[in-house]
């Protein structure tokens, strides 16, 4: 026994855990339940997109939903008719958010297209703008040949 570690067990003894209540023999045991799986059914079904869903997002009164097919559609709550259709080749849609009015699209062609909805329009679903943009790109194009037009001159000096 090692004095320096305090309440070691004796040698030849193995530690073991012991049950200080005296009604431990009084505690039934535990119920077996079995698990009942439910098969989840539809509420409704949504028809119209030529390709599969890829996202879908609640934006006010409407759902909105996009698919690979370049095509986002809205459907009027709560009977889930079509209400229109946007945003026809612009890329495959791969994620779809809203925030307030406004609706961001991922699409695959990787631009981010953002999406006003008025009330104001005909067009209810309107373009505003699309990341990044043109002068994103010349902005970056440009800082790179600055850095590479600097480093050349720290070379020289």
């Amino acid at each position: 026994m090692n004095p320096s570690i305090p309440n070691q067990p004796p040698p030849n003894q193995t530690p073991s855990i012991t049950n200080r209540s005296s009604d431990a023999d009084d505690i039934p045991p535990a119920p077996r339940h079995s698990i009942h799986y439910v098969t989840p059914k539809s509420l409704s079904v949504v028809t119209g997109h030529t390709e599969s869903v890829s996202c879908i997002a609640l934006c006010g009164e409407f759902i909105i939903t996009a698919s690979h097919g370049k095509e986002i559609m809205v459907w009027q709550l709560p009977d889930l008719r079509l209400f229109t259709k946007f945003g026809h080749g612009c890329g495959s849609v791969k994620a779809l958010v809203t925030v307030g009015t406004l609706i961001l699209t991922a699409h695959q062609d990787s631009k981010i297209r953002v999406w006003r909805v008025s009330r104001n329009l005909e067009n209810i679903f309107k373009l505003v703008d699309t990341l990044p943009t043109t002068k994103d790109y010349l902005g970056n194009f440009m800082k790179n040949i600055m850095f590479f037009v600097i480093s050349l001159l720290d070379g020289f000096m």
